[in-house]
């Protein structure tokens, strides 16, 4: 059975082969958006059209970034 999944995170870090596994995820995964317009309601699911990218850090850069901790806005 399909499942929607929200999520409400911009950019991770994952170890090196979970990222490289959730890529693969979610290659597979499609778009879903429930829309409300004219007193209907409609649901509809497309393909993605948003581009995912990885990108390598150091362990340096790693470490310098996490001891920075979350920043204060």
């Amino acid at each position: 059975m399909p499942m929607i999944v929200t999520m409400p995170y911009g950019d991770i870090v994952l170890p090196t082969e979970d990222a490289v596994v959730l890529m693969k995820l979610l290659e597979k995964a499609e778009k879903y958006r429930c829309k409300y317009a004219n007193g209907l309601t409609t649901h509809h699911i497309y393909a993605l059209e948003e581009q995912m990218n990885l990108k390598m850090v150091t362990q340096e850069a790693y470490t310098m970034y996490k001891m920075a901790g979350k920043p204060e806005d």
